[in-house]
Order: structure tokens, then C-alpha cells, then sequence
């Protein structure tokens, strides 16, 4: 009789377990791949120069609005070489900006110029700060390289375009009016 009550609580014991609905639906196991109906991703790792990193761009809004005043990339950083004019009282004078350090927003250059029609040109070092809110960009005179008798010094006082290629504003010295440049290096 022992026997027969063993193999009965076993049998009892099966009934029970078989009749249970299996697993649940939700549940997946590791051999069971979950089909998300795209095919998918391939991803190719290749040793080398890892890609320069992305300047950071807003998230865009639901609006399509973006503020004017987020913080912008120094373009004197990486733009070194700026040319184009400027109007004093010996007139039309041409201009090329070199830029010799640029760290953060600070800017170190030199201005560096021709006068055609009197064949005079010059050097000296200016200083600066890149204000990345507006653009604005101030430069003092420093030193002179390159001399030239009856000339002086001179500030720029300006805004670089929103894309970083234009640099263009006013010479603040009575006589003096507004200088152009371009980004070309």
C-alpha cells in the first residue's frame, strides 16, 4: 500500500504541475530572439584616428525657435588668417589679421597692413576677447613689429557673422571709419 500511495501523491503531483498554462507569454528566454520586425543594426569597428568630436548643436524645439544668445565656437581658433580693408584718413588701407594664439576667448594677433597708393605697409600685435554670447569681438593695440613713420596703432571693435567667415566693424580713433575682413585660413 505504500507503494501505491507514493506512485499516487506523484501522479497528483504531475497532474498539477501539467496542468499549469506553461510559461508565461511575456517571458523570453536567451535562445528565443525577440522579432522587431527591422533588420538588423551592422556595426563596423575600424582601428585608426577616432573622428574629431561634434560641436554641440541645440536640441531643437517644438517650435523651430533656437535663441540667438547660446554660447558660440571662437572662430579665431580655428580660422587664423582674416583679410580685407580698412578706411582711415590716408584712405583705403588693406588689412590682413594673423592670428597667433587664440585660448578660450581670448585672442592674441597681429595686424598687419598695406596702403597701395603709398606703398607703406606695417606690423604690430593687438590682444583681444571673443564675447561668445554676441560675437563681439574687441581688439587693443600692443607693440609694434614693423614701424612705419606717421602711423599709429589702431583698435578694432566689431562682430564676427553668425557662421564665423566675417569679421567686420568700426575703428574707434577720430578720421577712422569701419574695417572688413574675411575668414580665409
Amino acid at each position: 500500500m505504500r507503494r501505491s500511495t507514493a506512485r499516487t501523491r506523484l501522479a497528483a503531483t504531475a497532474a498539477i504541475l501539467g496542468a499549469g498554462c506553461g510559461p508565461a507569454p511575456y517571458t523570453i528566454g536567451p535562445e528565443e530572439p525577440v522579432a522587431t520586425g527591422e533588420p538588423p543594426t551592422i556595426v563596423v569597428i575600424r582601428g585608426g584616428e577616432a573622428p574629431a568630436p561634434a560641436r554641440a548643436q541645440p536640441a531643437p524645439s517644438g517650435d523651430g525657435w533656437i535663441p540667438d544668445l547660446l554660447p558660440r565656437f571662437n572662430p579665431f581658433a580655428e580660422k587664423r588668417t582674416w583679410v580685407g580693408s580698412f578706411d582711415c584718413p590716408e584712405g583705403r588701407t588693406e588689412l590682413t589679421l594673423r592670428v597667433v594664439d587664440a585660448r578660450g576667448t581670448k585672442v592674441r594677433a597681429i595686424f598687419d597692413f598695406h596702403h597701395p597708393p603709398s606703398d607703406t605697409s606695417g606690423q604690430f600685435l593687438l590682444a583681444g576677447e571673443f564675447d561668445e554670447h554676441t560675437g563681439d569681438m574687441v581688439f587693443t593695440p600692443g607693440a609694434w613689429i614693423i614701424h612705419p613713420d606717421d602711423y599709429a596703432t589702431l583698435p578694432l571693435v566689431g562682430r564676427v557673422s553668425r557662421d564665423g567667415t566675417h569679421y567686420a566693424g568700426r575703428i574707434p580713433v577720430p578720421g577712422c571709419g569701419g574695417f572688413r575682413l574675411r575668414a580665409v585660413q
